[in-house]
C-alpha cells in the first residue's frame, strides 16, 4: 500500500524553504508589491479592504 505522496530528503526541504523566502522578500520590498500580491491572490480588494470571504 502507498500513502500517496513523496517523503522529501533534507536538501528538498532546506530548497523549498529557500525559495518560499526569496519569494516572501520579493514580495514585502515595498507596500506596493505587498498590495499587489493581497490583490491577486483575492484577500484584499484594490480599495485595500478585505474581500468578502475575509471578512
Amino acid at each position: 500500500m502507498t500513502t500517496g505522496y513523496s517523503t522529501l530528503t533534507d536538501l528538498e526541504v532546506r530548497r523549498e524553504i529557500n525559495v518560499i523566502k526569496r519569494t516572501a522578500r520579493k514580495i514585502t520590498k515595498s507596500p506596493a508589491t505587498a498590495k499587489a500580491f493581497l490583490i491577486k491572490a483575492g484577500i484584499v480588494t484594490p480599495k485595500g479592504k478585505l474581500a468578502p470571504q475575509y471578512r
